[in-house]
């Protein structure tokens, strides 16, 4: 029963990465139907950004420890069999353990984790860029219906909150973990733990490893020759 359970939901997966490739096409229709020919370029290409990095999320691993050499190992899952550290976290769904393990996502099919965190956190930018450019502008702000600005309202607060979680060097399953073990009288505002410059160090290793002269590969992701996929 357990197997037929998990098939239903590997299709159900299937069904939902299938609808945000659908959404896509029909933002880019609406674009090529409703937006002004000098705009339509730009948002274009911002919505074809928006589509690699979902693409290349799909396809790449969430990354398990043994893919950071640099790391120690404290155990093994006793479920997976998978190296662990202070900072793995098994996922039933996936049967496996993962660094840095975020949350398992049904968009993509599989999880949120260091691996795959940068393909993520580009997905959901470059997303919500489009949708709002066009809700911004004009001449499409009248035909922009209410799911648009639901959607858009939505990535926008979580947007928000996986920006907090990379400042104060959290993944959301670590977030509440450390939120449950927390007494009322103990409570302390996961605000207080956020550091800008420590913030901005983070952002720029996760996006640009560091490097400014990468700045330039993000919007222009298909010029890497090789793109790393663990």
């Amino acid at each position: 029963m357990e197997e037929e359970i998990r098939t239903a939901i590997k299709y159900l997966e299937y069904i939902l990465i299938a609808s945000v490739y659908a959404y896509h096409v029909e933002l880019l229709f609406e674009i090529y139907n409703d937006v002004n020919l000098i705009f339509r370029p730009i948002l274009t290409y911002l919505l074809l950004l928006s589509i690699f990095y979902y693409t290349i999320l799909i396809k790449k691993s969430p990354g398990s420890l043994s893919d950071y050499s640099d790391l120690e190992a404290r155990g093994i899952c006793t479920k997976c069999m998978r190296l662990k550290s202070s900072r793995t976290f098994h996922c039933d769904a996936c049967r496996k353990c993962y660094y840095k393990r975020d949350h398992h996502c049904p968009w993509i099919g599989k999880c949120v984790a260091a691996g795959n965190f940068r393909e993520f956190y580009l997905f959901i930018g470059f997303l919500i860029i489009s949708i709002l450019s066009r809700i911004i502008l004009p001449s499409v702000s009248s035909k922009i219906g209410f799911f648009h600005n639901y959607l858009c309202g939505f990535l926008i607060i979580f947007f928000i909150f996986v920006n907090f979680l990379v400042c104060i060097d959290r993944t959301s399953a670590e977030f509440n973990k450390n939120n449950q073990s927390n007494s009322f009288i103990k409570y302390r505002s996961p605000w207080s733990k956020v550091d800008w410059q420590t913030y901005k160090q983070k952002l720029s290793k996760m996006l640009i490893d560091g490097n400014i002269n990468n700045l330039w590969l993000i919007p222009f992701p298909f010029l890497i020759k090789k793109p790393r996929i663990v």
